[in-house]
């Protein structure tokens, strides 16, 4: 039978290589081959044209959480197959093994003489599967899909050499192709999704976004409200706001909370003098006023004789004072 040079050169190169994993896989089929052979039959039905894959592809495209996934995979088997179909097997021809030695012919018969099209090099369903696999595990990221998709390469490479009808060096020919498949679809698919703005990196990044939002806006149950924020700024400083606010404080069994750092300045007992003449002590309690963008503390100590309140409570002249 005449062959390539690129046939040629695999069959001298990888000979041994080839004769001893291929004897090893039949003494499996001696030995089990009652259970090994219709789980390797079915295996290469349901890898042909990559068409198990392909279903699956399909079924992850269907929910929102798993689209890229899907769409990930699709795209890797058709550059693996691709490649494998339509560029390296027809440049390499390399015949199937069965072809070229009476003794794998006698090997595959003993299996079942499985159909096989087309040439060897590499395996087209190793190279779908590793495809499939990598870009399912590098869009899951999930350990236990990284460790079904490594045990479904491994299986479908088994099977491929249990029945004899591709070369163990046409199966890790196969892996590599399926590998650099599947990082080259699952990237594009990823660029794709980022230009979308639904990559699921930015979709978690914006929930956490929300989230802390949420956290630092809302006043837990029980706390101190008298010194919540009664205005936002408005220039996007929001995180810088927020960490100069004093942390709210716990509700207390009776009395009045204690001011935070921020105010114990302004939380002394005071004692003022009114128009009246009369002397009203000013309870430790911070009084805020608030305008569109800001907060503004009420210092009852420093405020001129023409703005002092004539009330008899604190609570009274700081609402007085507010109302002005």
């Amino acid at each position: 039978m005449d062959l390539t040079q690129y046939a040629a050169w695999l069959n001298d190169v990888f000979g041994l290589f080839d004769t001893f994993f291929l004897g090893l896989h039949h003494e499996l089929a001696v030995s089990y081959g009652d259970y090994l052979t219709p789980i390797a039959n079915a295996l290469g039905a349901a890898g042909h044209m990559g068409i198990m894959f392909g279903v699956l592809g399909v079924l992850l495209l269907i929910f929102r959480k798993t689209r890229m996934a899907g769409a990930a995979i699709l795209l890797a088997v058709g550059i693996g197959g691709f490649v494998s179909e339509f560029v390296l097997e027809d440049m390499i021809a390399r015949p199937r093994p069965y072809l070229m030695s009476d003794t794998f012919r006698s090997w595959w018969e003993f299996v079942g003489s499985p159909d096989a099209h087309g040439y060897s090099f590499p395996s087209g369903h190793v190279a779908g599967a590793t495809a499939a696999m990598i870009a399912l595990a590098y869009a899951a990221r999930k350990w236990w899909v990284s460790l079904l998709g490594v045990l479904m390469v491994i299986a479908m490479a088994i099977s491929r050499m249990y029945l004899q009808v591709h070369y163990p060096s046409d199966v890790l020919a196969g892996f590599i192709l399926g590998f650099f498949a599947g990082i080259i679809g699952y990237a594009i698919i990823q660029g794709i999704w980022r230009l979308l703005g639904q990559h699921p990196d930015q979709i978690a990044e914006a929930r956490a976004r929300a989230s802390r939002h949420a956290a630092e806006v809302a006043i837990p149950r029980g706390s101190d409200v008298s010194y919540a924020a009664v205005g936002m700024p408005q220039n996007g400083q929001q995180d810088d706001y927020w960490q100069q606010m004093a942390a709210p404080m716990p509700q207390q069994p009776a009395g009045p909370a204690p001011a935070p750092a921020r105010y114990a300045e302004h939380a002394v007992p005071r004692t003022i003098q009114t128009a009246t003449g009369t002397t009203v002590a000013v309870p430790p309690v911070p009084v805020q006023a608030s305008t569109s963008d800001d907060t503004q503390l009420i210092d009852m100590g420093n405020a001129s004789n023409d703005q002092k309140p004539t009330s008899d409570s604190g609570f009274q002249m700081a609402e007085e004072y507010y109302r002005d």
